[in-house]
């Protein structure tokens, strides 16, 4: 079988797509993917704010530190107010927020 060179330089090129792609792109995003599984947090939302720049992703504060969401994190932000509690256990995806209502019971919300 008899290959054209433009054939043959296609294939080198795509074989080189794919190594490229992998490296950095779906293997820093598997990365990423970990840290957030694993990460442990909970902390009260003390204040909201929302900076230029960002794209629309808020920041939390926790008693003096400002806490920027992640990408994963930034589902919880429609919801989220001042004086509730978030909290994500490590080795899961599920962030839970936790609210005082008007009755002072505590209302409890997951995102997955």
């Amino acid at each position: 079988m008899k290959f054209d060179g433009i054939q043959v330089f296609n294939v080198i090129l795509l074989i080189f797509a794919v190594i490229v792609s992998t490296t950095y792109i779906i293997i820093p995003w598997f990365r990423a993917d970990r840290l957030y599984v694993d990460a442990d947090y909970h902390y009260k939302v003390n204040d909201i704010r929302i900076e230029a720049g960002q794209r629309g992703i808020a920041d939390f504060l926790d008693d003096s530190v400002w806490r920027s969401l992640s990408l994963d994190e930034s589902k919880i932000q429609k919801y989220v107010q001042i004086g509730d509690s978030v909290v994500k256990k490590s080795g899961s995806r599920k962030i839970t927020v936790y609210r005082r209502d008007a009755n002072g019971l505590i209302q409890k919300k997951e995102f997955e």
